[in-house]
């Protein structure tokens, strides 16, 4: 009975008699101010003893109870009085969890440990101490009530960022796929036009052929026939034999009778022409699905494209790049692109007051210290970046680039683009208004609306830039002994495209001069 009644009485999270007490659906009681911050802080409501879980949070009854005076005999009947039922007590608390256990931290009882010196247990030291019963037994770390709710709230911003960047990669599936199957219909429709065009070519050729040999073949009935009646009447040798305009030959000369009736129908040179697009079609669609990645991996966020830092968690998409990705089809060497070669001056209104723009405005440098500039709206005053003078014009354009140093951003971008602060809408490529490639030491990086994606490809100190303003296609390409392409981005451009840099400290860009400054 004496553990019965304890156990009715105690309150489960303080240990003490209930102050205010209330009771649970399931029966257990303890005080309303344990109970309410013990749900509040966990999130869950459940019993601290059975552990039952009530949703929604229940209605808390009041409970009158009287408390008695504590007996020599201890809850459960053991011997002891006090001493038995703390020993009880503090069972039944190591069972408990992190949030419930906390209330008990804030009673005198663990704040003070002297407080244990009652009862004949003044020779024991305080719990904890190296002389204790628990000598030896590490506490496990304490984590405070704000630093969890820091946790959730830092988990919440996590899922949400993750959550937008799936609604993202879905729009952008789903609007590749529709463009995707734009093109591959439009190529369908123009190879059905052709069909249609090439086949009725053919067949008024061979009617007109056709028509040619009928007209021969009158002439040659109808000359057969006077033959045949002369025949009969014997002045066959007397008989003036009219021969067909249409045959200018004599009669048995084959060879200038094909010269009149033109059988073959030039077609081979079609079909070969017709084979060999086939074939570049064939080799256009293996090139892009052997480059596409088997994995799609989401990791922590890299550096930024400048050296300065940059918040918010990023997902990189690791892509390494295939040996022979297709060009566009009237693209199939280096001489080609530069037949769409443009000539390139930077603005420097527009480059951080940290940069030196030099060589006939043509080069970029980083110069370390910062040299009097006027301040100018169009002036990026904090990243190290700069914009071309003019925006690119024409269906193509084509420029090639320099570096030098430790790393550079070779990018386009909108003039609209934002000059003034850190945020990402200042960054080229860290918003939807510029498209970069961030080259490293040995490592390349694509940039778009704040989303990187890896690229795995030798160091290469000159870069070359595509854009086919019609496709929406920005192609960037490492140019060696070879013209290898590094990346390419399909977008709708609504803006005329500036190009842009970004340079990185004790680095440089220089636009290479492919075409002459008449042209």
């Amino acid at each position: 009975m004496a553990a019965e009644y304890w156990d009715l009485l105690a309150c489960a999270v303080c240990l003490e008699a209930p102050s205010a007490p209330v009771s649970l659906p399931c029966g257990h009681t303890f005080c309303k101010e344990c109970i309410n911050r013990c749900w509040d802080h966990s999130g869950v409501c459940s019993c601290p003893q059975c552990r039952r879980t009530f949703t929604p949070r229940p209605t808390l009854l009041e409970k009158s109870m009287k408390a008695p005076c504590p007996g020599d005999e201890g809850p459960g009947g053991h011997p002891g009085g006090t001493f038995g039922s703390m020993k009880h007590f503090l069972t039944r608390l190591a069972s408990f969890c992190e949030a419930h256990l906390q209330p008990h931290y804030e009673k005198d009882l663990f704040r003070n440990p002297t407080a244990c010196q009652s009862g004949g247990h003044k020779e024991m030291d305080p719990c904890g101490s190296p002389e204790g019963a628990t000598a030896g037994v590490q506490a496990p770390p304490q984590v405070s009530i704000p630093d969890i709710h820091q946790m959730i709230h830092e988990k919440r911003l996590q899922l949400e960022k993750t959550r937008r960047v799936m609604e993202t990669i879905k729009t952008s599936a789903d609007r590749e796929v529709q463009e995707t199957e734009r093109s591959f219909a439009e190529l369908v429709s123009c190879a059905e036009d052709a069909k249609v065009k090439v086949t009725a070519w053919i067949r008024e050729r061979a009617r007109r052929e056709v028509g040619k040999a009928e007209a021969v073949m009158d002439g040659l009935e109808k000359e057969i026939k006077e033959l045949e009646r002369g025949d009969v009447t014997g002045v066959g040798r007397h008989l003036p034999v009219q021969r067909s305009s249409s045959v200018s030959a004599p009669h048995g000369d084959e060879k200038s009778l094909n010269m009149a009736l033109h059988t073959d129908i030039p077609c081979a040179a079609l079909r070969e022409d017709l084979s060999h697009l086939r074939e570049r079609l064939e080799e256009i669609i293996a090139g892009w699905t052997t480059g596409i990645p088997n994995t799609v991996t989401e990791v922590p966020s890299s550096e930024p494209m400048t050296p300065e830092p940059r918040s918010g968690a990023d997902v990189r998409v690791v892509m390494e790049v295939p040996t022979s990705v297709p060009t566009p089809r009237e693209l199939r060497s280096r001489a080609d692109f530069i037949t769409y070669s443009c000539l390139l001056k930077l603005d420097q209104s527009t480059a951080n007051d940290h940069l030196q723009v030099a060589e006939r405005n043509r080069s970029v440098v980083w110069r370390g210290e910062s040299h009097s500039c006027p301040d100018h709206p169009t002036r990026f005053d904090r990243y190290l970046q700069v914009l071309c003078l003019e925006p690119l014009t024409g269906p193509h354009s084509y420029w090639e680039v320099e570096r030098q140093g430790r790393g550079a951003a070779i990018a386009v971008a909108y003039k609209t683009i934002s000059r003034k602060g850190w945020s990402s809408a200042c960054r080229l490529g860290g918003n939807r208004k510029s498209w970069s490639l961030l080259c490293l030491d040995s490592t390349y990086a694509a940039w778009h609306d704040n989303q990187e994606t890896e690229i795995i490809a030798p160091r290469c100190s000159r870069i070359g830039v595509y854009v086919d303003h019609h496709s929406g296609t920005l192609a960037f390409y490492s140019i060696s002994d070879t013209m290898t392409i590094l990346h390419r981005f399909q977008a709708s451009f609504t803006e005329p495209l500036y190009p842009a840099f970004g340079v990185y400290r004790g680095s440089s860009v220089t636009i290479s001069q492919l075409v002459s400054a008449e042209q």
